[in-house]
């Protein structure tokens, strides 16, 4: 199976799963595990690199206000590459590329249509959902033992982590984005 993610914690799960092998192409943002780092870049942003988190914020706001998507795929190489599997988020427009991105995209590639290749959109918020992610992708790639093994052994890993009293629990604040208020 010849598999494409879009985002780091698909490239993850993938790797996770005992996948790597399977991976043709990866996010522009996926580094981990760092042998990922020689895949091609199926995406790009639109947002250049070099820009402050202040420039970065106005960016998002007008390509969001003008209704333009943040990340772009590489229709030409996608088609080339040929993936029997995308992996994707439906999470967030901004984060990562999201689904409707793909089909978009698949859209203006008939020989892919053609191949129905498989669109996977993973969208866990939490522990929980982040193990329903985990399955879906199992299930798509045939890997369940392997889903079992990995789920079972963060669930013991979150058991042990919830049973731990004797740790002072810090308070703990997060903000996302530059400027949130």
């Amino acid at each position: 199976m010849k598999i494409v993610t879009l985002l780091p914690s698909a490239t993850e799960i993938a790797c996770s799963l005992g996948l790597r092998k399977s991976l043709i192409a990866v996010s522009h943002e996926c580094d981990f595990p760092n042998d990922v780092t020689s895949l091609p870049r199926i995406t790009s942003s639109i947002i250049p690199d070099n820009l402050s988190t202040n420039q970065i914020d106005a960016s998002v706001e007008k390509a969001v206000r003008n209704g333009d998507a943040l990340y772009q795929i590489n229709g030409d190489l996608l088609s080339k590459l040929k993936p029997d599997l995308i992996i994707t988020q439906g999470i967030c427009d901004v984060c990562a590329v999201n689904v409707g991105t793909v089909q978009e995209t698949m859209l203006l590639l008939p020989d892919l249509v053609k191949k129905n290749v498989q669109i996977l959109s993973l969208s866990g918020k939490n522990f929980s959902g982040i193990l329903s992610d985990i399955n879906q992708v199992a299930v798509a790639t045939k890997t369940q033992n392997e889903a079992n093994r990995l789920t079972q052994k963060l669930r013991e890993h979150w058991q042990q982590l919830q049973q731990t009293q004797s740790m002072t629990k810090p308070a703990v604040l997060m903000l996302e984005w530059p400027n949130p208020f």
